[in-house]
């Protein structure tokens, strides 16, 4: 795991959350701390995607951000002799593929695109073998959310698989306001005050919307995929996906 500078003590710097240069110095060890669960998540969709890939099959990264991800995924194909993997990542912050850039294999292709605006001919002529949204459809606006997974299915390629990864809502008010003080208190035993807690939660209000676990799964169904729930903690879990 790469970490870049702490993210204790990190506010926003606009009322409305956005991935710029101060969150992007920071990332790393904000996912670490903010997502239960990370490390495990990475290790376990780095081992199932071994089973899907073979020589000179491409991983597409929709949301790669610092590229910790695809790094990590990269790098456990490696040790299994699979080093000539195509990684393609694809975001919409400058500020995230500048790093990613700095990290990841220098033939890793980076694409700057908003992926709330549609699915660009680079993205279609990649043809994947394995399709990463880690974290990511949870910032799409919910409109265009499941044109993205739909148009993931047109593009993946026969075995190939897709991984997502969300932040969920629960499924009543009740259960909500309980993972929500539970994920508070998390977060403060992950070093965060109380008060960074509440400002970045008031700056991601309408930026980040989640669905609930039934609510994501009928999405993926519906654009084509099979999903099976692999993780889950708290509010936050893993699907593998299938095409059916």
């Amino acid at each position: 795991m790469i970490v870049t500078n702490s993210s204790v003590g990190h506010m926003p710097e606009s009322k409305r959350w956005e991935f710029d240069e101060s969150v992007a110095e920071c990332f790393d060890d904000m996912l670490v701390r903010s997502i239960p669960l990370y490390e495990d998540t990475l290790d376990l969709i780095a081992r199932m995607v071994a089973k899907h890939v073979a020589h000179g099959d491409t991983i597409l990264d929709l949301g790669v951000s610092s590229g910790n991800a695809l790094l990590r995924i990269s790098e456990r194909l490696c040790e299994r002799g699979l080093n000539d993997i195509r990684l393609v990542g694809a975001d919409n912050s400058p500020e995230m593929l500048s790093r990613a850039a700095k990290r990841l294999p220098e033939s890793t292709e980076l694409i700057e695109v908003d992926l709330s605006q549609g699915w660009p001919y680079r993205l279609k002529a990649c043809t994947p073998k394995v399709i990463l949204s880690l974290w990511t459809a949870q910032f799409i606006p919910i409109e265009h959310r499941a044109l993205m997974f739909a148009n993931a299915r047109s593009s993946i390629l026969q075995g190939g698989c897709m991984f997502v990864t969300e932040k969920l809502r629960g499924q009543t008010s009740e259960h909500q306001v309980a993972l929500a003080k539970i994920y508070e208190q998390w977060k403060v035993d992950s070093g965060y005050s109380l008060d960074s807690i509440r400002a970045k939660a008031k700056s991601l209000e309408g930026v980040l919307v989640s669905l609930s676990a039934p609510e994501m799964k009928g999405m993926l169904m519906n654009d084509g995929w099979n999903p099976e729930e692999v993780i889950r903690y708290l509010g936050f879990a893993g699907y593998y996906c299938l095409p059916n």
